[in-house]
């Protein structure tokens, strides 16, 4: 699901509201942190069971890719955009960088990071025309 980034004008330069707890109903957020793609690399396949994540590209461009009820949806997102990608727990979901440098994720988390609510699946095992 994307969400808008909320522009706030100012003379001196905008402010970028990337989440806002009231409009996107975030309960809590635990961690924060960036993560970067190299060009043409492709990250996937991963499914979060106790936390929804929600990702803004800073830097580049990345196509994301969810698997909800065995349906693929792509949305692509580069550091013009201003959206935020929410992927919900339970959805399987995977990126490649699409810039033609490394490309930089800021990825928004429920809960701190923890290995044991993460499921890695190969990226054979779902098949989508990258």
């Amino acid at each position: 699901m994307l969400l808008d980034i909320e522009i706030v004008k100012q003379s001196k330069g905008n402010i970028f509201k990337i989440i806002d707890k009231k409009k996107n109903n975030l309960k809590s957020f635990n961690e924060i942190y960036v993560t970067s793609i190299n060009s043409n690399i492709i990250k996937a396949w991963k499914k979060h069971s106790k936390t929804n994540l929600y990702l803004t590209v800073i830097s580049g461009s990345v196509l994301f890719v969810t698997i909800k009820n065995k349906v693929f949806n792509s949305f692509l997102l580069n550091s013009k955009l201003k959206s935020v990608l929410k992927i919900e727990k339970n959805v399987i979901f995977g990126f490649k960088g699409i810039s033609k440098t490394n490309s930089k994720i800021l990825v928004i988390s429920e809960i701190v990071h923890n290995s044991s609510e993460s499921t890695n699946y190969d990226l054979s095992k779902f098949h989508f025309k990258w």
